[in-house]
């Protein structure tokens, strides 16, 4: 007996005189889809001897629907600084790039154009990601007059990868912002002593609070 999707050795002889059935099962495990196919069709044959005659069944087969291979990348972008103050501040984020579909992405590219630097663990492309893996690279910006004039500082990082199967994936990006530290004091001043309506020549204290 053979399967084709799936070898096996023989049964040894099988004594019987009169009809009978014997029920065999096979476990197929795929570890990830490497095709577009939306079915597995697995055909079984059984085969044997009686006597120096050779016996042969008529294959059988089983379509089974699966979910095809399906390429998916993920971003995202997270500050890890909190703020900037001045030109020349450094700021730095993290950028999550995850495998969020059905088959393996591999020579992942990560851009973004207005950092200094990118770096990912293993550098750059990124060798390959399985499904569900991810990983976390990281970037960093100097901060310009123009940022500073701005307020802010909007960074956008995108991902691009090859598929096992199909057609290149994304780029797919995402963003994140730091802002500029306001500075916001508040002074408060009060009547220290001396009485409400002081007379002339007497001396009178305030108690003056600044609060950042």
């Amino acid at each position: 007996m053979r399967d084709i999707n799936r070898k096996t050795g023989g049964l040894g002889r099988w004594r019987r005189r009169s009809p009978a059935t014997m029920l065999l099962a096979f476990l197929l495990t795929f570890l990830q889809m490497q095709t577009a196919f939306a079915a597995i069709v697995n055909t079984a044959t059984a085969g044997g001897t009686y006597g120096v005659t050779s016996v042969t069944s008529t294959p059988s087969g089983e379509s089974v629907d699966v979910e095809p291979a399906a390429a998916a990348l993920s971003v995202t972008k997270s500050p890890t600084t909190a703020n900037f103050s001045i030109a020349g501040d450094v700021v730095t984020f993290d950028i999550v790039i995850a495998n969020s579909g059905t088959t393996t992405v591999n020579s992942i590219t990560v851009t973004d154009p207005t950092a200094d630097s990118v770096s990912c663990p293993g550098g750059l492309p990124v060798a390959s990601l399985a499904p569900t893996a991810s990983i976390t690279c990281t970037a960093s910006h100097t901060i310009t007059p123009a940022d500073v004039t701005a307020g802010a500082y909007t960074n956008t990082a995108s991902a691009s990868g090859a598929p096992l199967v199909g057609p290149p994936v994304g780029p797919v990006s995402d963003n994140a912002t730091i802002n500029r530290a306001v500075a916001d004091l508040v002074t408060v001043k009060t009547l220290g002593s001396a009485s409400a309506t002081p007379a002339v020549g007497e001396t009178v204290t305030y108690t003056i609070t600044v609060t950042n």
